[in-house]
């Protein structure tokens, strides 16, 4: 996690202490150099790059510039962060556009679930009133995973983050944090990723590969959000110059 990146999280986990509750942190941020090179996102790449290869084929000599491909390229490589929809303890949120999403925390272990899918189920009780969440294993690719902060011998907080099966019940768990989105468009770290020590849930750096299809997992998804609670922003300037996002409505 870069410097800006901890600023930021500093900075939001500050505006959080100013209400009871303690949060759940996702951080999206674009990938290093290093993950770049990894398998997934050149295969990434490969299609972005095709995408712009059509694009070039049907504009003329003066439009296809160096400068106009290369923002082309950049654009595509760099994604924006903002409007990543996710689920989690009754609420819906959006990240915004430093592509932090965060929710009040509904849960005392320090073990969370991650999934990552274009589309979830809720299970009907009766009339408007769902008892859980089902995953959707037809024709829906779905990633999840498991993400448990433990200590070494040293006592130094760590994530534990392994990819994991889809339950066979499809059902999913309360303690889960749901990303509307491809799973392709994503790559989440595995392994003993190091954690702050803090009393917020503060999960590691996701890394935005891609926007495709974000927009239409979320139309797929428009009947869901009726039975969550949209966490609603208050924007301020308690310094007259830095802004403040606090969350009204929890």
């Amino acid at each position: 996690m870069n410097r800006i990146n901890r600023l930021i999280i500093a900075f939001v986990l500050f505006g959080c202490r100013l209400v009871a509750d303690n949060r759940i942190v996702v951080n999206f941020c674009h990938p290093p150099q290093d993950i770049t090179k990894d398998m997934a996102q050149e295969e990434a790449k490969k299609r972005e790059f095709e995408k712009i290869k059509k694009n070039i084929a049907t504009k003329t000599p003066g439009q296809n510039s160096i400068k106009i491909v290369k923002n082309a390229i950049f654009k595509k490589l760099n994604p924006p962060l903002s409007g990543i929809i996710g689920l989690y303890g009754g609420y819906w949120g959006v990240s915004n556009a430093m592509g932090i999403l965060s929710f009040p925390l509904r849960h005392a272990t320090p073990k969370l679930f991650l999934a990552v899918t274009p589309t979830i189920t809720p299970v009907k009780i009766k009339g408007s009133t769902i008892s859980h969440l089902e995953y959707v294993t037809d024709n829906n690719p779905t990633k999840l995973y498991t993400c448990e902060m433990k200590k070494d011998e040293k006592q130094t907080s760590y994530w534990e983050i392994k990819e994991t099966q889809i339950p066979t019940d499809k059902r999913v768990s309360p303690l889960t944090v749901i990303i509307l989105a491809n799973p392709e468009n994503f790559i989440v770290p595995t392994g003993n990723i190091m954690a702050s020590e803090n009393v917020q849930l503060v999960v590691p750096n996701i890394y935005v590969i891609s926007r495709s299809s974000i927009e239409s997992a979320v139309l797929r998804n428009l009947d869901i959000f009726r039975y969550f609670e949209c966490i609603e922003k208050n924007i301020d300037k308690p310094t007259g110059t830095v802004e403040r996002s606090l969350d009204k409505n929890i």
